[in-house]
């Protein structure tokens, strides 16, 4: 599987659990739900979703030079791009 979709599908998974934690929807983690339940952490899921949130901003960092570059792209999945930009792509010869 290309980088650039492991990246992007593990960025909306990121950003989907941010989401949930942030609107208390924890059903999605038996260990969290534990916590919760126990008392621990107060109850205070934001700083879960500020770790996830970090998480996915180095992710995005990391990787971003990927999502711009069309000659990575050209060559990972030619069939992602248009005609016209990869007529655009200087060639190394």
């Amino acid at each position: 599987m290309p980088v650039i979709i492991l990246q992007e599908t593990l960025t909306i998974k990121l950003k989907l659990f941010i989401s949930q934690l942030e609107n208390a929807d924890i059903s999605w983690s038996p260990y969290l739900v534990e916590q919760i339940e126990c008392g621990a952490d107060n109850g205070n899921l934001r700083k879960y979703a500020i770790k996830i949130k970090l998480l996915h901003d180095s992710l995005e960092s990391r990787f971003c030079d990927f999502a711009k570059e069309d000659q990575i792209l050209a060559f990972i999945n030619p069939f992602s791009l248009s005609e016209r930009k990869i007529m655009k792509i200087p060639s190394s010869t």
